[in-house]
């Protein structure tokens, strides 16, 4: 008899411990500057538990974030909140708690997400038996719109000239891809044989991309157009759409020179009231001549 009952003792143990179970989400992808949720259901009919939610560091420190306790006398257990390093990092995550019969959920909302906050999370349950699961949380960030540093150039024919396309890359880092479209066409062209982008840091969490292309205008490409484009599974379908710069590329007027216009040179007519003037004159002086020699006479 007393080993029947030592046998049905440990079937029971068993029984209970495998109805305990801690069910973490094993990865979990965050955006950046949004809110991202870490849960943590711990499934068992028991009333009495610890649940902490706990951060593990590179070098396998972990800190305790919350600790949520159930003495068996509380229906609603509030978490209590541990002596966090990062105040920045306190100040950005809440709780939520959802307690039933066969279970309880405690999950842990990160706001304002930053590639500091990535890293694993573990989930630690003391009931019956210590029980714990983790997560791992990493970061996504959707690109910014593209921008071409000239909006127009004129390039003298058979002239290269550096284009430039700047861009915030994203996390994953996004690609900047050329197009063209000749004049008459309606359809942009990809160009394959692009240079690798460079990427520069702007802080630890965001960095820039930027794309070159060298290009030439002869008279069959006048006109020409260059678009840059943003490329990235993080964008929907309208920023897809909208997110590039174009870019005119042209050979400057030519101004065919004309021949000088000179005025035909022509007299100037002479005015009526001039010539009697002179007439009148004339005749005046040969009277006064006259006078004089008749004086001379007499």
């Amino acid at each position: 008899m007393e080993n029947i009952l030592t046998i049905l003792t440990f079937l029971f143990g068993l029984f209970k411990l495998s109805s305990e179970i801690v069910i973490t989400t094993p990865s979990v992808v965050g955006m950046k500057d949004s809110k991202v949720d870490l849960g943590c259901r711990y499934q068992s009919t028991a009333v009495w538990y610890v649940i902490q939610w706990k951060r593990l560091y590179p070098n396998m420190e972990q800190e305790t974030i919350t600790t949520l306790k159930n003495d068996g006398k509380s229906s609603t257990p509030m978490p209590i909140w541990e002596g966090i390093r990062d105040e920045s990092f306190r100040t950005r995550v809440r709780t939520s708690v959802y307690v039933d019969v066969t279970s309880v959920d405690f999950t842990i909302s990160i706001h304002d997400f930053s590639c500091n906050d990535t890293g694993v999370y573990v989930c630690q349950v003391v009931g019956s038996s210590l029980l714990n699961n983790s997560t791992n949380l990493t970061i996504a960030a959707k690109p910014g719109a593209p921008r071409v540093i000239d909006d127009e150039v004129i390039l003298e024919e058979n002239d290269t000239y550096t284009l430039e396309c700047i861009a915030t890359a994203g996390i994953p880092v996004a690609d900047l891809r050329w197009y063209y479209k000749i004049p008459g066409s309606s359809d942009f062209v990809r160009i394959d044989t692009e240079s690798e982008q460079e990427l520069l840091d702007i802080d630890d969490c965001s960095q820039k991309a930027i794309q070159k292309i060298d290009v030439i205008v002869n008279p069959e490409t006048d006109g020409i157009i260059y678009r840059c484009k943003v490329e990235s599974n993080l964008l929907d379908d309208e920023e897809r759409n909208s997110f590039y710069d174009d870019v005119l590329l042209k050979l400057p007027i030519k101004v065919i020179p004309q021949p000088e216009y000179r005025m035909p040179q022509t007299k100037a007519p002479i005015d009526p009231s001039n010539r009697a003037n002179s007439i009148s004159g004339y005749l005046t002086f040969c009277l006064m001549g006259a006078l004089v020699i008749l004086t001379a006479l007499l």
